[in-house]
């Protein structure tokens, strides 16, 4: 992920309180093996009776969607019992990050040297919690701050080609402000 200039102007926007997602985007014609480290979007589709080009821009405009090169990283904060998803509005009170890593997604399709990964909670505060995760699909917690957040993410950073890089992201869960 290379557009790192349109990163910065994202995460400015959500630190003013403006909600809008982030995607990748090229002019993509076939999905075929290779060397190079190239972005795709996951939209979260949530209705399949819909139909599909309808709930695709349905999706986009919630905000329901993750970029990656590779791994997929989803996100959800639990609050008051209730899941919220990115793309959600979410109350302010105590909260619990639930982010999963798949790996196992798209095979044959990238691949990426084994290593270990850093896991990031990123938001208006800065990078609220972090850990390192293997190359293997599992799901983490975080306890995200009870005060002050405005949106929070996950972010996943690891090696290409020698280069420490963002690898995928979530879009952001947002926090209701009183």
């Amino acid at each position: 992920m290379t557009n790192r200039r349109a990163f910065v102007l994202w995460t400015e926007l959500l630190d003013q309180g403006v909600r809008i997602a982030a995607t990748s985007g090229r002019d993509w014609h076939d999905q075929t093996p290779t060397e190079d480290p190239l972005s795709v979007t996951y939209i979260g589709v949530e209705d399949s009776t819909r139909p599909l080009a309808d709930e695709v821009v349905r999706s986009l405009r919630r905000g329901r969607v993750a970029v990656t090169i590779g791994p997929l990283v989803t996100l959800e904060v639990g609050s008051r019992g209730r899941s919220y998803a990115v793309g959600d509005c979410c109350p302010l009170d105590e909260r619990i990050a639930r982010v999963a890593v798949r790996f196992s997604v798209r095979p044959g399709l990238w691949a990426l040297a084994e290593q270990t990964f850093r896991l990031r909670m990123v938001g208006n505060a800065g990078v609220v919690g972090e850990i390192a995760v293997p190359g293997i699909d599992a799901a983490y917690s975080f306890q995200l701050p009870a005060q002050g957040m405005i949106w929070t993410r996950a972010e996943l950073w690891g090696e290409v080609n020698g280069d420490r890089l963002l690898i995928a992201f979530t879009n952001a869960v947002y926090f209701e402000q009183t």
